[in-house]
């Protein structure tokens, strides 16, 4: 990681692991003000791909609850809105609207409130090895919370980048079916490779553990006497 800029701030996510595919769960995004304050008009943008629950803001029980919470007394005003990019990333706005943000205070965005009976948000099914962190996302893979911050209000974000301290992983779930696949019919003293392999609920490859492979091994020794 390059050096951090103390200007910018940084930003943590809790908890910083990794992330089963598909799982229900809480994330929060906790942003650091650096040098530079948050005055009346500045925006903090956090990105979020569609493919995880959305950012709701209004239903506390209800999938994707998300809540801010800030250091200090200031006002703060929420919209989500959408990239116009295919690959229609979220986008939570959070405007100051009075008060301001000064160094070391911290706003945190809690995605996936489950504190109203909400059961969380979902995390994308997609199995993929890290955050994208960089604003210049297009072509990087799709998990990412990225942080920019418009500090005059004019419009113009600046990316935090390396000023955020993670960098956890979307991991395949539990074995779900394990696969053989090779031909079905062999000719009398014809040899063949077979290949198996786990997937998870959502068909992401799962390394075998071998109680799997011993307990797969006995189904298929029934299924060759019964046939």
């Amino acid at each position: 990681m390059s050096e951090l800029n103390t200007n910018l701030g940084f930003a943590l996510l809790k908890p910083n692991r990794p992330i089963l595919a598909g799982d229900y769960g809480t994330w929060t995004l906790e942003y650091i003000c650096g040098r530079e304050k948050l005055v009346p008009g500045s925006v903090l943008k956090i990105s979020l791909p569609r493919i995880w629950s959305n950012f709701q803001i209004n239903n506390p029980i209800k999938e994707g609850y998300t809540t801010i919470y800030a250091t200090k007394n200031i006002k703060l005003d929420l919209q989500v809105g959408y990239s116009k990019m295919a690959a229609a990333f979220q986008y939570l706005f959070i405007r100051v609207v009075e008060g301001c943000l000064s160094e070391g205070e911290t706003i945190q965005i809690v995605y996936g409130n489950k504190q109203y009976g909400s059961v969380g948000s979902q995390a994308q099914k997609i199995v993929e090895d890290y955050f994208v962190k960089d604003e210049s996302w297009w072509g990087m893979p799709t998990t990412y919370f990225h942080v920019s911050i418009d500090y005059k209000g004019n419009g113009e974000f600046v990316s935090l980048k390396d000023n955020h301290l993670w960098n956890p992983a979307i991991i395949p779930g539990k074995t779900w079916k394990i696969i053989l696949t090779g031909p079905s019919v062999l000719a009398i003293g014809e040899t063949a490779d077979y290949v198996l392999y786990g997937i998870d609920h959502f068909g992401n490859k799962v390394d075998l553990e071998p109680d799997d492979i011993l307990n797969f091994s006995k189904e298929t020794i029934l299924l060759c006497n019964l046939s």
